[in-house]
C-alpha cells in the first residue's frame, strides 16, 4: 500500500507520516478555533490537498469491507492507523507474529519431494514477513537482542 501511495504522489505519503491536522487560529478571547477554509494559507491548502490525495489512494486500495471501516476518516493518517492495526495488530500481536516467524525460519527445512523453487518461495515469504515486522519494530525503537540480530542478518 505504501508503494501505491508513493506512486500517486510522494508528498501524499508524507501527509500520512506528518499526520495533518486542521489549521486553527486563536480568537481574540484566547480560545483556539478551527480556521475557515477561505482563510487557509497556500501551505495549508497544499497540505489539505496532499492529505486528500493520500486518503483517496487509501480508499482506492482497499476492499469494500475495509472501506466501510475507514470511510468516515477525515485524515489519511487516521485511516492508515486503523488499517495498520487491522492488518498488523498492536505491539503484543506483532511480537507474537515475530516469534512465530522466527521459529518458522529457524526450523526451515527442504524436503526431498519439494523443488528448490518451492523452498526458495517459502524462504522468501518468511524473510519478507520478518523484514516487515522488524522494520515496524525498529521504527518504534523496540530493542531486543533477537530482533536486532535478525535485522542485521536482513541487511
Amino acid at each position: 500500500m505504501r508503494a501505491f501511495i508513493v506512486s500517486v504522489n510522494k508528498v501524499a505519503w508524507e501527509a500520512i507520516e506528518d499526520a495533518l491536522t486542521r489549521p486553527t487560529i486563536i480568537a481574540a478571547n484566547g480560545i483556539t478555533c478551527l480556521k475557515e477554509r477561505s482563510k487557509y494559507t497556500d501551505v495549508e491548502r497544499r497540505a489539505c490537498h496532499e492529505n486528500s490525495q493520500a486518503l483517496n489512494a487509501i480508499f482506492g486500495g482497499v476492499d469494500l469491507d475495509q472501506l466501510k471501516v475507514i470511510f468516515v476518516c477525515e485524515f489519511a493518517k487516521e485511516a492508515w492507523t486503523i488499517l495498520k492495526n487491522q492488518h498488523e495488530g498492536n505491539d503484543v500481536i506483532r511480537m507474537s507474529k515475530l516469534l512465530i516467524l522466527t521459529n518458522r525460519f529457524e526450523n526451515l527445512k527442504m524436503f526431498e519431494n519439494k523443488t528448490i523453487s518451492e523452498f526458495y518461495a517459502r524462504l522468501c515469504e518468511i524473510s519478507n514477513r520478518l523484514f516487515a515486522l522488524i522494520s515496524a519494530f525498529l521504527m518504534i525503537k523496540w530493542r531486543r537482542p533477537k530482533i536486532l540480530l535478525l535485522s542485521s542478518w536482513m541487511s
